[in-house]
């Protein structure tokens, strides 16, 4: 049984990872048009808003939380 956690925990980053590698990528520069005019809401922890966030976003909560989730 302890293997079988081992292979799992193992098995399972690299599942992500190679789900990741097929994600579209956009930069700062293509966003910004395909945004403008329209609200953004960084619905992530706090200390991520405060340190980068998309300019012009509103700090909407965490939206693991009711209160986060309430303003979507």
């Amino acid at each position: 049984m302890r293997n079988l956690r081992g292979l799992q925990g193992c098995f399972l980053p690299a599942v992500a990872v190679a789900a990741a590698a097929g994600m579209v990528l956009i930069r700062p520069q293509e966003l910004a048009p395909a945004i403008a005019g329209k609200t953004v809401f960084h619905t992530g922890p706090n200390v991520l808003y405060r340190s980068k966030h998309i300019p012009g976003s509103v700090y909407a909560g965490s939206a693991s939380s009711p209160a986060g989730l309430a303003l979507g």
